[in-house]
Order: C-alpha cells, then sequence, then structure tokens
C-alpha cells in the first residue's frame, strides 16, 4: 500500500502590498503566485518535501488573475526543453523572470487555487 502525501500549507506575504495568503501546493518546483489585493506576480521554488526555498517578485508581463499557479510538467515536451524543465521541476533555476515567461509563452501555467 503506498503513503498518503501529506499537504502542507504555506503562509505567503505579498513582497508588494503585505497581504498575507495561505496556499497548499502538492508539488515541488517553480510555481506563480498573484496577490489577490494587488495583483503583484511572485516566483515560489519549493523543495522535494514542499518546503519555501525562495520567493521573490517577478516582472509582471500581462495580467494574470490572482491565484497559486504551478508550471505543468508533461513527459511529451520536446527535447530542447528537457534541461530547462529538468531545473523547473528541481527548481534549480538561476533565471525564474525567464522561465516564467518561456513557460507562459508555452501554456505551461495552470491555475492551481
Amino acid at each position: 500500500m503506498q503513503a498518503a502525501m501529506t499537504l502542507k500549507t504555506v503562509k505567503l506575504r505579498c513582497l508588494k502590498c503585505g497581504a498575507e495568503h495561505f496556499v497548499t501546493p502538492s508539488r515541488p518546483g517553480l510555481h506563480l503566485f498573484v496577490c489577490q489585493h494587488c495583483g503583484a506576480q511572485h516566483a515560489m521554488i519549493l523543495d522535494t518535501n514542499i518546503d519555501l526555498r525562495d520567493f521573490r517578485l517577478v516582472e509582471q508581463v500581462e495580467a494574470m488573475p490572482a491565484g497559486f499557479y504551478e508550471v505543468a510538467v508533461t513527459e511529451d515536451m520536446p527535447a530542447t526543453l528537457r534541461d530547462l524543465l529538468a531545473r523547473l521541476r528541481g527548481g534549480r533555476l538561476e533565471d525564474v523572470e525567464s522561465a516564467l515567461k518561456l513557460a507562459r509563452k508555452l501554456g505551461l501555467l495552470r491555475v492551481v487555487g
């Protein structure tokens, strides 16, 4: 029998307006959070234990509805994206803003909460 995964709730404070939010991510990696109060976009990177490793404001390229987004990574992506996707999955990315722009452009962001 497989053990049930314990979900963690992460408390986030918007780095622009200071509003507090609670989200419950289901997997590690890169996520995008959009503040309900001011619309500021934040990148958050979660490690394999779903612990917050990094949380920062990112440049707003387009208006996105408030919410919590995860980068949807599938196995059938083109081979040229494998390195990028592996880094997104593991949260090992130096240029988070570029990765988020690419993820938006490729349609890899989906709202999860």
